[in-house]
């Protein structure tokens, strides 16, 4: 894939893979949680501890180093996958969840072997986008013009304010003529379509998932809507 990608894409899938190895502990912790997150409702740290076969005071730490929402009863309700509504709306089955950011409908089903129908607005024209989000890819695209803005995390990003920093600049736009047009694209935001998009996706899913040794999918057998 890299040997084919646009230099863009492949400045995009780096950027995405060298920040996943600069917080393996982190990511470690984060796929539990995001699985946990899918039964749709909030989670405990000490949920999340047995789940992912940590120490409590691990769990606690990992809170206090990441980028996370949690409730009046100190419940985690959101990291890249929320309860709080965004315009990325990402449906699991009967369950209707967000995400921060475009990239997060494009990663968040090859990170959990599950299907996603996603439905998002653009922030220039209010015209919905829709798809449907497979594990290997994505499916049913409308409008088929559509770009997704990616603000690449760098060695500057603070892990504390992920959602602040990138995942506010991460949208879907109807066409790439519309977003390079819009004046509140964040300059260091590139544009690509959504099928490079969905590479980016994938590329981190795997990395994650290679860090808590779950590299290969546990498939729902929901590849289709």
């Amino acid at each position: 894939m890299m040997n084919t990608a646009s230099p863009v894409l492949q400045q995009a899938i780096k950027a995405h893979e060298d920040f996943v190895a600069a917080y393996p502990e982190q990511f470690r912790l984060s796929l539990p949680l995001w699985q946990l997150l899918t039964e749709g409702k909030p989670v405990s740290p000490e949920e999340l501890a047995t789940e992912s076969h940590r120490p409590l005071e691990e769990v606690q730490a990992f809170l206090h180093t990441s980028d996370v929402r949690v409730d009046q009863e100190g419940h985690i309700i959101g990291m890249g996958l929320s309860f709080q509504p965004t315009r990325h709306h990402f449906h699991l089955d009967e369950k209707t969840l967000y995400t921060w950011c475009a990239l997060d409908t494009l990663a968040f089903p090859a990170l959990l072997g599950r299907t996603a129908r996603v439905i998002s607005t653009c922030p220039v024209t209010g015209q919905e986008i829709r798809l449907t989000v497979t594990p290997e890819g994505i499916l049913d695209l409308s409008p088929a013009s559509a770009v997704v803005s990616v603000h690449l995390p760098g060695e500057e990003t603070d892990l504390c304010h992920v959602q602040e920093d990138i995942c506010n600049d991460g949208f879907f736009f109807v066409s790439r003529e519309v977003a390079s047009a819009w004046p509140s694209l964040h300059p260091k935001a590139v544009l690509l379509d959504v099928k490079e998009a969905a590479q980016v996706g994938l590329v981190m899913a795997h990395a994650i998932r290679s860090l808590t040794g779950s590299p290969e999918l546990e498939r729902d057998g929901h590849d289709t809507i």
